[in-house]
């Protein structure tokens, strides 16, 4: 049952939390200024992990899972390259 799954899985999902929450120590931006999240890969589809993001921000995002997983690859990748190559 999904009770099992989400308790046996609950670091981990913290752990994705977790990570979101560190690129907010830095001076890149607040939470409150992020209006929409990128949801990739079938992990992002659990409906604990998505209850958490939201949480993350206030209620105040709109959680994006309709985004092609090819297409967010290759614009992180793109992101990527140029934070890389600069």
């Amino acid at each position: 049952p999904r009770s099992a799954f989400e308790e046996l899985n609950g670091h981990l999902f913290q752990q994705c939390i977790d990570t979101v929450r560190s690129f907010f120590e830095g001076d890149n931006c607040t939470l409150g200024d992020v209006t929409n999240v990128i949801l990739m890969g079938r992990s992002t589809h659990t409906p604990q992990l998505q209850k958490r993001l939201h949480n993350l921000f206030d209620k105040q995002i709109k959680l994006c899972n309709s985004v092609h997983l090819d297409e967010n690859s290759a614009i992180g990748a793109a992101v990527q390259g140029h934070i890389l190559s600069t």
